[in-house]
């Protein structure tokens, strides 16, 4: 006997050792979605918003400056190879050195950040901004990087050295433009003082100033050659300067709008020119002249660039075009810069634009993936607004965007996306049986969804409707449907309609609030709905079946974003503009507590399944526990970059998803639950199998009180035992 339990015991301890190997191993080769996860968390959804977007000269490396840090990504292949994070906020630019060495980000914790490539490190820390860097840029040489915010300064630092070199002042408005000369020499700027200066690199010091501009000087570019530099300004002219000499060649009038951008041809013999009137212009730099205008558009074109080989040019207007300078005509190019360059995400991928241009079409598609992962629509939108499970827990659903939404779902098991679709409504709702999600086809149109394969499965017309918010009742045949005052036959006035979801028709419309209603949240079982609204700030009680208001809950002291009921229906809890949340009994119709922590507007409120904890995300980027009998706080998950916008427990209560505005879901382990079920199971990690996972928990944890399976106090072999046991 005594030799079996000693076999036995030599390969338990065989296999904690073999698996907590392999459990290393794994580590290094986790997915994405574990990479650089705040405490508390156990995956992450999503990847962040962009903010920026930059290639390698090589083309070979691609780097996003997102809302949570810097993803780099293999171009051939659009594998993720590492998230870079040091930023304390969002990261809002990054460049490569000429070399592709050392990488630069800008956040808006107001510092400039170097990153060593190769071992993808930080390697230095440039603080001295008084605002995030709103531009970054090496020197041609690699040796200097220049960077600018909205303190009308620009300061230069030394690479190696990672030091300051100088402060570049004197402005008295915004600086609007800079460039190197081709040898880095000289570095000449624009800005809203209507003078263009140069400044030597190497000696920091004012070497020219360049007047004639009678207003603010939007773009500076140099010749390839650094002999000559164009400016073009608000008073509708492009001039061109003689460096030696610091002295003006020529003024080049035609445009009748403000010129944004000018660039030299590689050859130097041409300028192009973009402006608000909506034109590009190509002049002759010889003839000083007008030779054509390459193209005329609605909009104001922002920006505008040639192909190093000279024979396309691309501009920027509500999108950007790429077209050959002699025919004029549009030439395919990868959709990322087609449809996805919208220039007002304020997302700049200019720096990009040749090096994908030389890439195949492979490469190209790569580069458009990783753009989509980033973002939740085709408008670049990225804020998560809303976050659900399905009723079976295998599902997550969130929705985002900006002016279209975005509906994305996840498996859980996997966490790994399984579907996406764009018109999504305001929030995530899902048939009580989980088979059913909706979506918006039109203003006034509901599509009820396959949640599986998301193919429609019918339409439910809502005429003179704005659909925004709609969620099912807890038997599934009816909607409350929430407006937001929009194409209403009532002057807009905001109201709640009832839907019968069999017949698709109306039930009735629940009239009383004041401004739009923000959330709606119906009762276990379905005989009440409330509601929150915004201008009147106030909780209010419906009877589902008389079509009555039963109740006002008044207290808050700013807009009421969100409301659900408890599981017992006994108690509803609401979030508030007032950064506070707020329980009223159900039966009393009365306000029996008031949670205060939030330093920031409540967005979203749940009730976990089991009705004894609360959770809240707020404006102050926190998501909050509270316990529901004692009215008091139970810690703070910390970890999100924007304002949380959308809370939601899983249907067993061991899990919390958070959306944010930082474009990401975060799903958060409750380790208060966890330690109470331990003690009962050997499923630790309570991931619903019991295997070798929780095996190395227990062999980690020995002499430990949790978790301690067989209640003698501590973790020892006999609870590592009773987990090997129960293997499935």
């Amino acid at each position: 006997m005594q030799r079996c339990l000693s076999g036995f015991f030599s390969l338990i301890f065989l296999i904690v050792s073999m698996f907590i190997y392999v459990s290393d191993t794994i580590s290094e080769n986790e997915p994405y979605t574990q990479w650089v996860l705040p405490e508390g968390a156990k995956a992450r959804l999503g990847k962040g918003g962009i903010n920026d977007i930059t290639c390698s000269q090589d083309g070979t490396l691609l780097a996003v400056a997102s809302q949570i840090g810097i993803w780099i990504y293999n171009v051939q292949t659009s594998e993720e190879l590492s998230l870079l994070t040091g930023h304390t906020g969002a990261v809002d630019r990054v460049a490569f050195s000429p070399d592709g060495r050392t990488l630069a980000s800008g956040g808006n914790d107001n510092t400039v950040r170097l990153w060593d490539v190769d071992t993808q490190t930080e390697i230095g820390t440039l603080e001295g901004h008084a605002g995030g860097p709103d531009s970054i840029f090496f020197s041609p040489d690699g040796r200097t990087l220049a960077s600018r915010d909205n303190d009308n300064t620009l300061r230069l630092w030394d690479v190696d050295t990672q030091t300051q070199i100088h402060t570049l002042e004197g402005y008295t408005g915004s600086l609007e433009s800079v460039s190197f000369s081709p040898d880095g020499t000289t570095l000449a700027t624009g800005g809203q003082d209507d003078i263009v200066r140069l400044w030597d690199v190497e000696t920091q010091t004012e070497i020219g100033t360049l007047e004639g501009h009678t207003y603010a000087v939007l773009s500076v570019a140099f010749s390839l050659d650094g002999k000559t530099i164009a400016s073009g300004s608000v008073d509708r002219k492009v001039r061109l300067w003689d460096v030696d000499t610091q002295t003006q060649i020529a003024i080049l009038e035609g445009h009748t709008g403000a010129v944004n951008s000018v660039a030299f041809g590689p050859d130097g013999k041409n300028i192009v020119s973009a402006s608000n009137d909506g034109t590009v212009r190509l002049w002759d730099v010889a003839r000083q002249t007008e030779v054509d205008i390459l193209r005329s558009n609605l909009s104001p074109i922002l920006r505008v660039s040639f192909s190093p080989d000279g024979k396309t040019f691309a501009y920027s207007s509500s999108l950007i075009r790429i077209l050959n300078v002699n025919t004029q005509e549009n030439i395919q190019y990868v959709k990322v810069t087609t449809n996805n360059l919208i220039v007002g995400t304020g997302i700049d991928l200019w720096d990009i634009l040749w090096v994908v241009d030389a890439l195949v079409d492979a490469q190209k598609e790569n580069i458009e993936t990783i753009y989509d992962e980033h973002t939740w629509n085709f408008l670049g939108g990225h804020s998560v607004q809303s976050v659900s499970f399905s009723p079976d827990g295998k599902t997550i659903a969130a929705n985002g965007g900006n002016y279209i939404r975005f509906l994305r779902m996840w498996d859980v098991a996997t966490m790994t996306e399984i579907g996406s679709s764009e018109l999504g409504i305001e929030n995530v709702s899902f048939s009580p049986d989980g088979k059913t999600i909706l979506s918006r086809c039109g203003q006034q149109v509901i599509c009820l969804r396959d949640a599986a394969t998301y193919t429609e499965i019918r339409r439910l017309e809502i005429p003179n409707h704005w659909v925004s918010i709609a969620v099912f009742s807890p038997d599934g045949h009816t909607l409350a449907i929430l407006s937001h005052g929009y194409h209403s036959p009532y002057n807009g006035s905001p109201n709640v309609r009832l839907w019968d979801v069999d017949t698709d028709t109306e039930i009735g419309i629940l009239w009383g609030h004041i401004g739009q209603v923000q959330s709606g949240s119906f009762s276990p079982d379905g005989r009440t709905l409330a509601t929150a609204g915004s201008v009147d700030g106030t909780v209010r009680l419906w009877d589902v079946d008389m079509l009555t208001e039963i109740a006002i809950l008044r207290g808050h002291t700013g807009w009421v974003n969100s409301v659900v009921f408890s599981p017992d229906e006994k108690i509803i809890v609401s979030g508030s503009n007032d950064r506070t949340l707020r329980l009223w009994d159900v039966d009393t119709q009365t306000e029996i507590g008031k949670l205060e922590g939030h330093t920031a507007a409540v967005n979203s409120v749940s009730f976990n399944p089991d009705g004894k904890t609360i959770a809240s995300g707020g404006k102050d980027n926190t998501v909050r526990l509270w316990d529901v009998a004692t009215q008091t706080g139970m810690g703070i998950l910390e970890g999100h970059t924007g304002s949380v916008n959308s809370v939601s427990f899983s249907p067993d209560g061991q899990t919390l998803a958070s959306g944010s505005n930082d474009g990401t879901v975060l799903l958060w382990k409750l380790p208060q639950l966890t330690i109470e079920t331990n003690n009962n199971t050997p499923d630790v990690n309570m991931d619903g199998v019991v295997n070798i996972q929780d095996l190395v928990i227990v062999a980690n944890a020995f002499e430990a009180a949790e978790p301690d399976l067989n209640g003698d106090g501590f973790v020892n072999i006999l609870d590592l035992i009773i987990v090997a046991q129960n293997f499935d």
